[in-house]
């Protein structure tokens, strides 16, 4: 119930969610409502003097075998009453838009997840391993929120994601229907999967390994992004760091005569990953503290030695060290490094999926899947998306299948020169392109592109982009 004071007083925070909503912005919570600190002196263990009341007291159920936190009891009326009404505190009094329940998946299982690959079968989420109490906590803070605590005064409602990664059916279907009642889950599997392919060769970047990578969600409503703090606050490197290492200390400058080659193949896969995690991976976009712009750094805030409570383990500090403590978000504004690059992009790509609403659209096909050319065609909405993950080769008068025809302009291309592309495809004065009455690809029309190599290149019908970008 405490206002962190990094975020000044109570007062401080209401102007902040304030000024936020003048703008037009909602501003959601991360809300951990799965585990708590076992801080005994000035935290909720021990509160009564016991190892219960808001916990469980069996140590298999109430602590958490990894984190060495304490877990809620959510069959007792006092978590209940505790936790919801923390809910109701941070609407009502400060007007949150919404939350993210942090650590669901440790919430709906007895086991707690840990050591779980959660492979996908029915046994895995209900019966013997499901927190039933935990399943019913969820429907009632969903049920809470929905019907209580949006705003009339806007017509405003409740937004509330789940950080959960075990892919439990029903997270994300109203509680009247039996489901937790969720709006969109966090897609928790591309991350790491991105992660790890960071680390390797070109030729493993297949268009069916990075297809995989991209769709690897539930169908539920999810939210798509490339990294989190599961990547850059526990101890791994960044997303462009895995692809840069070392290079982005010493070779991100523009004003080097030749481009580093760990960085030029490192920006273009920067962008392409992103904009197929965006236009695959979800119904909403998450992007995470500074990684937008690839920011080289991994967080590290200040820690002492400690010992695990549950297991005794002695765990080793970092000697209060506040060297990693912070984004070097100036980074971005020097004129003379790539990361602006990299920014600039990311802003082009949040325009064209604004302008366009693809994220909202049903319509969702791949069209094209060569791991031969390494060549991805999809469709999104009204955008057509061509990628070229091939390091060396281009291609001109590349054909590819449409969902219909007339003419179609370049919208976006990540080889424009603003984005630290090369010319070769470039969005100002690449003129609409006639489509075919030529089946290709199952599509019944086709046009041909110029598809650059470790480029991607975004399309959209000429009405669709007289329409939402305004231009002749």
């Amino acid at each position: 119930f405490a206002v962190s004071s990094r975020c000044g007083n109570p007062e401080d925070l209401k102007y902040l969610v304030d000024e936020a909503h003048g703008l037009g912005l909602k501003v959601l919570m991360d809300v951990v409502h799965a585990h708590a600190s076992d801080n005994a002196i000035d935290g909720l263990n021990q509160f009564d003097g016991t190892s219960g009341h808001y916990f469980h007291e069996d140590p298999g159920l109430g602590w958490h075998a990894l984190w060495g936190t304490r877990m809620f009891n959510y069959g007792s009326y006092e978590t209940l009453r505790f936790l919801l009404s923390n809910l109701r505190y941070w609407s009502e009094e400060f007007r949150f838009d919404g939350f993210r329940f942090d650590g669901v998946t440790a919430m709906l299982y007895t086991h707690r997840g840990v050591h779980w690959d959660f492979l996908g079968g029915q046994s895995e989420f209900y019966g013997e391993h499901a927190d039933d109490d935990a399943c019913a906590y969820l429907m009632l803070a969903n049920r809470l929120l929905r019907e209580e605590c949006a705003d009339p005064r806007i017509g405003a409602s409740v937004v509330t994601v789940a950080e959960e990664v075990s892919g439990q059916t029903g997270v994300c279907r109203p509680v009247w229907h039996g489901g937790l009642g969720f709006d969109l889950r966090l897609s928790m599997g591309p991350p790491d999967k991105w992660a790890q392919l960071a680390r390797e060769p070109d030729f493993n970047w297949s268009p069916s390994r990075v297809l995989d990578i991209a769709t690897s969600r539930s169908p539920e409503p999810a939210v798509a992004y490339l990294e989190s703090h599961d990547q850059c606050l526990v101890g791994d490197k960044t997303f462009a760091f895995n692809l840069m290492d070392g290079a982005m200390y010493e070779c991100m400058s523009k004003t080097q005569e030749n481009v580093h080659p760990a960085v030029e193949r490192g920006v273009a896969l920067h962008k392409m990953a992103r904009l197929l995690t965006l236009s695959l991976g979800g119904e909403a976009w998450m992007a995470f503290m500074g990684n937008e712009f690839g920011h080289p750094e991994w967080i590290d805030f200040p820690r002492g030695d400690r010992v695990e409570a549950s297991t005794g383990e002695f765990v080793p500090g970092n000697g209060n060290s506040y060297l990693l403590c912070r984004r070097r978000f100036d980074l971005v504004d020097m004129d003379h490094l790539r990361y602006k690059y990299m920014n600039a992009f990311d802003t082009a790509m949040h325009d064209v999926a604004s302008r366009f609403k693809y994220l909202c659209s049903d319509h969702q096909y791949t069209s094209l899947k060569s791991d031969d050319d390494k060549m991805i065609v999809i469709e999104r909405g009204d955008c057509l998306f061509v990628f070229n993950f091939h390091p060396v080769n281009s291609y001109t008068d590349y054909r590819v299948g449409l969902k219909h025809g007339g003419d179609w302009r370049l919208v976006l291309s990540s080889d424009n020169p603003e984005f630290g592309g090369y010319s070769n495809l470039w969005t100002c004065n690449c003129p609409a392109i006639a489509s075919e009455e030529w089946e290709f690809n199952n599509r019944p029309a086709s046009m041909m592109v110029y598809a650059p190599s470790r480029s991607v290149s975004v399309y959209a019908p000429v009405e669709a982009v007289r329409m939402n970008m305004g231009w002749a």
